[in-house]
């Protein structure tokens, strides 16, 4: 099998121009032009062609024809050029014949074959169609040869304009088949003449197609120094600009490092000054609560000094009135550390449930809260249409909860209760104030509880976790009205010896997760909690029924 030689590739794959770039492309393009409609006219074929001169001199007119004409154009400045050779089509089904006739010799049997029997040409072929090229023979008729090949005919490739050849060729064969060398040497004359048209024509093309490659050319090159002198000053401007961006980022750091200086700065005066008015704000608040304190025992002691007018009422009000300091002292001590409304009421929402099994606060059942405080367990009791009220010693607290249009009692809880009729309220709760008692006082309060609860009425008692040791050790120890933890066992154990039922323990408030040691082992888990456990337990205890 022969082997095909590709044609030069010297200008595929030349890039497009940008010609709207280039200096003066008016100019440029209407030299093109003008030097194309000139080869044009130079290569147009003749109306009338002599088909009765002999193959010789038709044959030596093809090759005549297929030099390239005389340019009468001013040649392009002298420089190395490479050869222009003819560009191979693309393969696809159908071809015209101009295509192919570009080639001559060996180069016309290699793009035959390759264009229509889609493969390379082998060593017999490429021998016979050159003989037969060299005895003067058409390529026009080798064209046809191929296709009418029963391999072309397998590929489909058709060829477009050989309308003209295709009878000369079958006049030749037939002739020269017959004996009649005058009409075959008149066919084969006309198949050359039909080639001799066909490259005087695609040589003008040709040389149209050269000049203006020519003309490309030049204009590269004058882009390319166009370019060259864009990319120098290209370059110095992006020296500068890097020096200056250089100088630029060196200032960033520098102000960058000054502005974090004085944001570290502000930063630390703000803390200081909102430390400050945290400080101040709290400072006024205790103030605030401490005067209205003394302003309502103010007016408490004026209104008990106008009802009792005698010197020994008079004494007497006024000893009830000497521990006023210390219940002022509370008022604020609660307000600062017991947590807001908001904080307080949810920790006691669980307690509802309970409640609600008792069904206490409905149908003649109403509540006692020990040391109501502040009120809020009394303001959640009503917003959930429970019947309560608050009984507290300090009277202040009274006169807060009263304001919210609550319930509230200014008495002793132990005195309270033991002036209550037996089975007459259907449960008793007391938050943080068991710890406030001696034994003998709580102990009381157990018996009497018993006495006035209802068959099945509950007893609720919170107070902080000793078994949390930040709690047993620490922040018990905030409150100075507080006389010992109480342990869940204590208190079990004596609600249990007042015959008390149904006894629960409820854990609850854990130390917030972040609190916490990271870990999941048995050691850091035990760990977390004894440190980090709940802060507060209560006692849930029933009255037996019956």
């Amino acid at each position: 099998m022969g082997v095909r030689c590709a044609p030069s590739s010297a200008n595929r794959d030349m890039k497009p121009l940008d010609v709207t770039s280039l200096p003066d492309p008016a100019a440029i393009i209407q030299r093109v032009k003008e030097e194309a409609r000139t080869l044009a006219q130079e290569a147009s074929v003749p109306p009338d062609e002599d088909l009765s001169s002999p193959p010789e001199e038709a044959h030596a007119a093809s090759k005549e024809a297929a030099a390239p004409p005389e340019q009468k154009v001013s040649p392009p400045p002298p420089r190395e050029r490479q050869r222009r050779v003819p560009i191979r089509p693309p393969s696809k089904d159908v071809y015209h014949r101009d295509e192919l006739l570009l080639f001559h010799g060996q180069e016309f049997l290699r793009e035959a074959y390759h264009a229509i029997l889609r493969r390379e040409i082998d060593e017999v072929g490429r021998r016979d169609y050159l003989a037969e090229l060299e005895r003067g023979q058409s390529r026009q008729a080798i064209l046809i040869a191929l296709l009418h090949s029963p391999e072309a005919k397998t590929h489909g490739v058709r060829v477009s304009g050989l309308t003209f050849a295709r009878p000369c060729v079958r006049i030749w064969r037939s002739a020269s088949a017959r004996g009649m060398p005058r009409l075959a040497a008149l066919a084969r004359r006309a198949l050359l003449a039909d080639e001799a048209r066909c490259a005087r024509r695609v040589s003008g093309q040709v040389a149209v197609l050269t000049l203006q490659r020519a003309l490309i050319d030049d204009v590269r090159l004058d882009i390319g120094d166009v370019q060259d002198d864009f990319r120098d000053g290209l370059n110095g401007l992006r020296d500068d600009f890097r020096r200056r961006l250089d100088g630029l980022v060196r200032n960033h750091g520098r102000l960058r490092l000054e502005f974090q200086e004085h944001r570290e700065a502000l930063k630390r005066e703000l803390e200081t000054a909102q430390r400050r008015l945290e400080e101040t704000s709290a400072a006024l608040s205790l103030a605030r609560g401490d005067l209205l304190y003394h302003q309502a025992a103010l007016n408490r002691l004026l209104r008990d000094l106008s009802e009792q007018g005698s010197a020994p009422s008079m004494q007497r009000v006024a000893a009830e009135h000497e521990s006023g300091a210390i219940d002022a002292y509370y008022v604020a001590f609660e307000d600062a550390n017991r947590g807001t409304t908001e904080e307080v009421r949810a920790k006691l929402s669980p307690y509802l449930d309970v409640l609600a099994s008792a069904a206490a606060g409905f149908e003649g059942r109403p509540v006692c809260d020990i040391g109501c405080g502040r009120g809020e367990w009394l303001a959640l009791l009503a917003e959930k249409g429970i019947a309560a009220y608050g009984i507290d010693t300090n009277p202040i607290m009274i006169d807060r909860v009263r304001g919210q249009g609550l319930d509230a009692r200014h008495e002793d809880a132990l005195a309270h209760l033991r002036a209550q009729p037996d089975g007459s309220l259907a449960a008793i709760t007391g938050f943080h104030i068991v710890e406030h008692l001696p034994f003998d006082a709580l102990f009381g309060l157990f018996e009497e509880a018993r006495r006035v609860l209802m068959p099945g009425g509950l007893l609720i008692f919170e107070t902080p976790n000793p078994e949390n040791v930040l709690v047993g050790s620490h922040t018990f120890y905030h409150d100075f009205t507080h006389r010992n933890p109480v342990t869940p066992s204590a208190l079990t154990f004596l609600a249990r010896y007042q015959n008390f039922t149904d006894l629960r323990i409820l854990r609850l408030n854990p130390y917030p997760e972040e609190a916490r040691v990271p870990g999941t082992d048995a050691l850091t888990e035990r760990v977390n909690g004894h440190f980090c456990g709940p802060q507060d337990f209560s006692l849930v205890a029933a009255k037996p029924p019956g």
